[in-house]
This record gives C-alpha cells, sequence and structure tokens, in this order.
C-alpha cells in the first residue's frame, strides 16, 4: 500500500472529539465540541486532466462553543511527493456555495478548471513517524495575521491544533490539540 493511500485510509470518515471533552471535566465548557467529516470527492469533480494522480479531499467541519456554531468546510488535494511523504495544498470554496451548503451531497459538482489554489495558505507535507503521520503549517495571511497548523493523522485518531495571531497575539486557538475520535 503507498503512503497516501494508508494517510486518506486514516483521514476520511466522520470524526469528533466527544471523548476528548469527557475527560476534561469542567475544563470542557471552555473547548468546542467539533466534527470533522472527511470524504474523497474526486467523483464530484469534473474535467479532471488523465491520469490524474492526486485525490481531493471535503472537509466538513462544524465546531460548537456555548451558543456560537461555525460551519468551516474546506476543499483539500493530497498529493505524494518523490520521497513518499503526503503533501496538502488548499484549494478555494467556488464562489457559488455557501459554507452551509458546499457539502457533499447530490447536488454538489465542480469542475476542476474553476478550481484553484489557496494563495494565503501554505502547503503541508505529512510525513510517516511509525505511529502517524505528522505535518505543520505556518500561513501568513496577512502582514499581521498568521495562521498555524499542526496535525498528526493515525488510524483511529486525529490530532488537530489551529492557532490564528494578530500581531504575536493568539486571537484564536487553545494550548492543547484537538482530539477527533473515529466515528464510524
Amino acid at each position: 500500500m503507498r503512503q497516501i493511500e494508508r494517510f486518506l485510509e486514516y483521514l476520511c470518515g466522520e470524526f469528533d472529539n466527544d471523548q476528548q471533552l469527557e475527560q476534561m471535566g469542567a475544563y470542557a465548557e471552555q473547548f468546542p465540541f467539533c466534527r470533522h467529516k472527511n470524504t474523497l470527492c474526486n467523483d464530484k469533480i469534473k474535467n479532471l486532466p488523465a491520469n490524474f494522480s492526486g485525490y481531493f479531499v471535503l472537509e466538513e467541519s462544524d465546531y460548537y462553543l456555548g451558543d456560537n456554531a461555525n460551519i468551516l468546510p474546506h476543499l483539500f488535494l493530497f498529493t505524494e511527493d518523490q520521497s513518499g511523504n503526503v503533501v496538502l495544498t488548499s484549494y478555494n470554496q467556488p464562489g457559488r456555495y455557501s459554507h452551509e451548503d458546499f457539502r457533499y451531497t447530490d447536488a454538489l459538482q465542480l469542475d476542476f478548471k474553476e478550481l484553484t489554489p489557496s494563495p494565503r495558505f501554505s502547503p503541508i507535507t505529512y510525513h510517516w513517524d511509525g505511529t502517524a503521520f505528522a505535518g505543520e503549517s505556518v500561513s501568513q495571511f496577512s502582514p499581521i495575521l498568521r495562521f498555524t497548523l499542526k496535525e498528526r493523522i493515525g488510524p483511529d485518531i486525529l490530532e488537530v491544533q489551529e492557532i490564528f495571531e494578530r500581531d504575536g497575539q493568539c486571537t484564536f486557538g487553545y494550548d492543547q490539540p484537538i482530539l477527533y475520535r473515529r466515528r464510524n
């Protein structure tokens, strides 16, 4: 099995951090309940080049903290580099879709010719460390806004730590990663 195939087997499915919140006790009130649904979606994309070797994944993320809900879908392309590492490139969400309706449904239809990589997001290269795929990316979204993403992707758990900093001050993020466990 190629590394990218193992990676996608670990990544795709439905996950949440229910178990993490249970273990946190009272601190859980300051931490979001999160769900991730990661689905291969090459079948939803027309005009893929012949012999296209990449895999598009639609990540549907929902975050809940108190009365606030955040729906954040993302389209990612995963490829394998010469060394067998997996590389994530973020793609812009097509303008005709809102966050609420950019979901893997029968209605989702994309055209490869209209898809564009996000110029703001620095690609991540994931390395196999013997137990999981680990990667980190630092993206400078603007001169004052920086986004750091650290991930470990294993057979049944996704560890995700996201930190936004404005002028060097943390505006969003947590001191520990969100631990998503496989639901299905």
